[in-house]
């Protein structure tokens, strides 16, 4: 009898953990976001700055990878001398049916948070308003455009006077993984 009971509720057991994983919500990225999966990986390239006080060239290296439903990208940068840090997650946002990046830089004592559509090869985001060292709050509008699986294009504008003005332009190539 003893033995009955240990096998009866081993099964209930094994049936309540099978039922459990199957209520288990999806841990990666949803389908929206997957679609970026040829952006994971090693990326190195530069930008041209035109904004006063800032020409000259960046240069940016960049990782990307899936962490849970999140994009994570690190990215390092150099300019006039000066290294900076950023770390991106980016989401879909499913009721707004857009992208959601939320950006903390070495440079901002608060989160940049953007929201983005894709069209074609084309990834458009526009943040809220966010501080600009020495510059006060800011719009800005950070356009990338996939020329391959291993070249992006990358155009960053404020928005100034209520139009866009464009400070940077540049992109990165992919490392060979």
């Amino acid at each position: 009898m003893k033995m009955k009971m240990m096998v009866s509720v081993l099964c209930v057991m094994a049936v309540g953990a099978s039922m459990a994983q199957e209520q288990m919500p999806e841990m990666g990225p949803p389908a929206e976001l997957k679609k970026l999966d040829w952006m994971i990986g090693e990326w190195s390239g530069s930008m041209n700055w035109t904004m006063e006080g800032m020409e000259g060239e960046m240069t940016l290296a960049l990782k990307n990878e899936w962490e849970g439903q999140f994009m994570k990208t690190t990215a390092t940068g150099e300019h006039m001398g000066m290294t900076f840090t950023e770390v991106a997650y980016m989401a879909w946002d499913a009721k707004e049916k857009k992208l959601v990046s939320w950006t903390f830089a070495s440079f901002a004592p608060m989160p940049r948070i953007e929201k983005g559509t894709m069209t074609g090869n084309k990834i458009v985001f526009i943040s809220e308003p966010w501080d600009v060292p020495d510059g006060g709050l800011t719009v800005s509008r950070a356009t990338m455009m996939k020329k391959s699986d291993t070249e992006i294009t990358f155009v960053l504008e404020f928005q100034v006077d209520g139009s866009w003005s464009k400070v940077a332009d540049g992109g990165w190539k992919k490392k060979p993984a």
